[in-house]
């Protein structure tokens, strides 16, 4: 009696583990033994993800004039919002298309210079005194259009996920001012003079990959958190290697339409 009790068990354990394999997330929804009932497998929902840009390039190679000093590398922060849809196969694998919008401006610090500076009158020097001058650029990218394509694979049967995939980026508006910053005390003023960085690159593509947890919200949603890294492999810029490094980390509700 008891070997039938414990091949029983091992039988229904089995059946359980392959059960939640096929459940997407591995959640279980079923609201009642009594009545047949399956889970969602596409789901689609809002998200919302904080981005750390960091921008590699020499602006010295660009041909246009940026006389006074070297530059930096930029640097941007901003939120991105957008909606997902994800479509879970055999509940461990599932792929996901995700399109968003923003803008951000990235800002490069340039050098602070020291020039001395002479007070004249009637051939005769007043005084001397040093002016100092810190330089930026500001490139601000007015519309960007995001669209990210993920194959995500379930981790040791945990609501804990990796992905990757392709993030391909439409950046439309993009405008660049120099800014002469007079750092004396009682002359504070910035000066800014629009720059042209000459022909860019409106599409851009980039590696992406991602660590996702799910979290159960109740039958039929649940609620993503994640965060990603990705490189541009082709430059922002015709005339010059413009690359970029970014970081996200965001949320997402997504809810089963099937």
């Amino acid at each position: 009696m008891i070997r039938y009790q414990i091949i029983f068990v091992f039988v229904l354990s089995i059946l359980t583990i392959k059960g939640s394999n096929c459940l997407a997330q591995g959640f279980d929804w079923t609201s009642s033994w009594r009545l047949p009932s399956t889970s969602p497998t596409l789901f689609i929902g809002p998200y919302t993800e904080m981005v750390n840009m960091h921008d590699y390039v020499d602006f010295s190679s660009m041909g246009f004039a940026i006389d006074c000093c070297k530059y930096g590398n930029g640097t941007a922060n901003n939120f991105k919002n957008g909606i997902l849809v994800e479509k879970w196969f055999k509940g461990n694998y599932s792929f996901t298309v995700k399109l968003g919008y923003y803008s951000y401006t990235s800002n490069f610090n340039g050098e602070t210079l020291s020039n001395q500076i002479q007070a004249f009158d009637t051939n005769k020097i007043l005084f001397v005194d040093t002016l100092r001058t810190r330089f930026s650029l500001a490139v601000k990218n007015q519309n960007v259009y995001d669209i990210s394509l993920l194959a995500k694979s379930r981790l040791f049967e945990t609501h804990a996920s990796i992905s990757g995939g392709i993030n391909c980026i439409i950046q439309d508006g993009i405008a660049a001012q120099k800014i002469e910053e007079v750092l004396n005390p009682g002359f504070e003023r910035e000066i800014p003079n629009t720059v042209e960085l000459g022909s860019m690159t409106s599409f851009i593509v980039s590696p992406v990959v991602q660590i996702e947890y799910d979290i159960d919200l109740g039958s039929g949603k649940y609620a993503k958190v994640f965060a990603n890294t990705q490189y541009s492999i082709n430059s922002r810029s015709q005339n010059a290697d413009w690359d970029t490094l970014i970081f996200g980390a965001g949320l997402s509700i997504c809810f089963g339409i099937n």
